[in-house]
């Protein structure tokens, strides 16, 4: 509509018949007018305007056959016809796109600043003549083009002179304004090629504010759109947070739940410990008055000779023996689970202790028709430990190795070897028993575990014994670690500090 009233207006105060505006209707000069159609400015304006039949003779820029060297030819450009202003018929038409190629123009080289100084002749009927600053053919160098031009007569229409004035924007050409009257040949007045160059300056200020009108519909439906994507990703946003909140809360509740549940649980172990821990007197007070009477009734019965009783006082005696050792073994591990169980440390020779321990065993080796061998390295020598609880862990361990193997042979190695700065002692127990697999031998050392029912079953026990062991070992630097091969046999090694730091 803008371009409209610059053609009206020009018509009306040039006095001319016909006005047009061309633009090129792609972006050859530029790349602010994309090939796009939906993004160029000249097919929208086309799409907006009145599409009427038009003679492209009459509305495009004048052809002529004789021209002179100072013409040319734009091979591959193409001129659409934005608008056509006929003042005869006060109507406006636009017309389909025409190939550049088809038009002839003279143009001379803008020879100072002034409007209206770059044609050589004023006359439009006069071949135009080649000046040094000639146009070729190349119309984007912006900056010496010809602002205006005039071109020759068509041999059709002699009485037709035209000005057609470039159209620039950002310093490049993108269309051509043309003026054309009809009548007696006529003088352009640098008056009226300076109104032009208005003209042609208001159509590029009116497509210039188009695509910037056009820019910003784009950049607010940008907006608009980024507005709602971030919309929606924040509700997404919203959504996940929530639900992880959710799931964090939830996680919490059970991790306090379980921590409730491991409190409960180890007071109720520490409960129960500190429970056997002080029915210690209690427990052996009443088992040691029994052992110590079965005793008695022994030995009355061998004064008196009454034979046929004594049995019967042995079998309580060994009952209550058997007891004993049950009731210690569990009142041991309860001490040591209440933090109660503490470490007496005093210097004994290790070679007598094993003497000693060999000697209290050897009715169950002639039991289970075994040999019991025995291998000590002469530099033993003393050791600096818990003497009730090395005597344990050896007894442990011969009385489990015996227990398992029947006719078969039980060897217990001791040495003494230097390692980390200390001396250290090795105690070793192998054995042709039974053995183990490897699914028995992980649950070997928890308490009341044993290698399997029918283990339990056939040899008895609490399956407390290996657990106390090593339970002594770690309370005094030490470990028990165990290699063994079901129907082969099992080797149990102990190492502790020959100087235990109770520290």
């Amino acid at each position: 509509m803008g371009i409209r009233e610059i053609t009206e207006a020009a018509a009306r105060t040039l006095d001319v018949e016909k006005v047009s505006v061309w633009l090129y209707n792609h972006g050859r000069f530029g790349t602010r007018y994309p090939i796009d159609p939906q993004l160029n400015f000249t097919e929208r304006a086309i799409a907006h305007n009145q599409t009427e039949p038009l003679d492209t003779e009459a509305a495009a820029p004048q052809q002529h056959e004789g021209v002179n060297h100072s013409k040319f030819k734009i091979p591959s450009l193409k001129l659409v016809c934005l608008d056509l202003y006929d003042r005869t018929q006060e109507n406006h038409l636009s017309s389909p796109s025409i190939s550049a190629s088809d038009l002839k123009f003279s143009i001379s080289d803008v020879e100072g600043d002034a409007p209206g100084d770059n044609l050589r002749s004023n006359n439009a009927l006069e071949p135009a003549t080649k000046t040094q600053k000639s146009l070729q053919t190349d119309l984007s160098h912006s900056s010496s083009l010809a602002e205006h031009s005039a071109v020759l007569p068509n041999a059709n229409k002699p009485n037709s002179s035209i000005l057609n004035v470039a159209i620039r924007l950002g310093g490049q050409i993108v269309g051509i304004l043309s003026l054309e009257h009809i009548g007696a040949p006529r003088q352009w007045a640098l008056e009226e090629r300076t109104f032009a160059d208005s003209l042609a300056n208001l159509v590029a200020l009116a497509i210039e504010g188009f695509e910037r009108q056009r820019a910003q519909e784009a950049l607010s439906k940008a907006k608009a759109q980024l507005e709602m994507t971030v919309d929606q990703r924040t509700a997404q946003l919203t959504a996940a947070n929530k639900l992880l909140r959710i799931e964090i809360a939830e996680r919490k509740r059970a991790e306090i739940a379980l921590q409730e549940a491991l409190h409960k649980a180890e007071a109720a172990s520490r409960a129960k410990s500190t429970f056997l821990a002080n029915m210690s007197h209690e427990l052996r007070t009443p088992l040691n008055a029994i052992i110590g009477y079965s005793e008695m009734l022994q030995e009355e019965a061998l004064e008196s000779g009454l034979k046929d009783i004594i049995p019967d006082t042995q079998k309580i005696y060994n009952a209550g023996k058997h007891l004993l050792t049950l009731i210690n073994d569990i009142l041991d591990l309860s001490k040591i689970e209440a933090g109660r169980m503490e470490l007496y440390l005093e210097k004994f020779d290790l070679s007598n202790l094993i003497e000693e321990v060999v000697a209290t065993l050897h009715p169950l080796v002639e039991k289970n028709h075994n040999q019991l061998q025995v291998s000590c390295s002469e530099n033993l020598g003393v050791m600096y430990a818990d003497l009730t609880k090395v005597r344990q862990i050896l007894f442990n361990l011969l009385s489990n190795a015996l227990k398992f193997t029947e006719g078969g042979t039980v060897l217990l190695s001791a040495t003494r070897e230097p390692a980390g700065g200390s001396d250290w002692v090795y105690l070793q127990v192998s054995d042709t028993g039974i053995g183990m697999s490897v699914e028995q031998q992980q649950g070997l050392f928890q308490p009341f575990i044993q290698g399997d029912a029918s283990t339990t079953r056939k040899y008895g026990g609490t399956g407390l014994g290996l657990a106390i062991s090593r339970l002594f070992c770690q309370m005094m630097g030490g470990d028990i670690t165990v290699e063994s091969q079901l129907d082969v046999g099992s080797t149990f090694t102990v190492n502790l500090k020959a100087e235990v730091d109770i520290s």
